[in-house]
């Protein structure tokens, strides 16, 4: 894989890990996700079915802090 931040090329290595998103309400919310984190300048990518499940886990937690006001 080459990263698409600093073009070193590295072995993925899919690790699971609570990726941090911010969003205008309710903040920065935390869900766990499966990434590759590039050696060289440690920027974090997601496959296509891996960002899905992301966004799925996100749109549940901003559901929750949303019910809760």
């Amino acid at each position: 894989m080459k990263c698409f931040n600093c073009g070193e090329k590295f072995s993925p290595n899919k690790k699971t890990k609570e990726v941090q998103v911010a969003v205008d309400n309710p903040g920065v919310l935390s869900v766990k996700g499966q990434v590759f984190d590039c050696p060289g300048c440690h920027t974090e990518f997601a496959e296509e079915q891996d960002m899905t499940q992301i966004l799925s886990a996100l749109g549940k937690e901003c559901e929750k802090h949303h019910h809760s006001d």
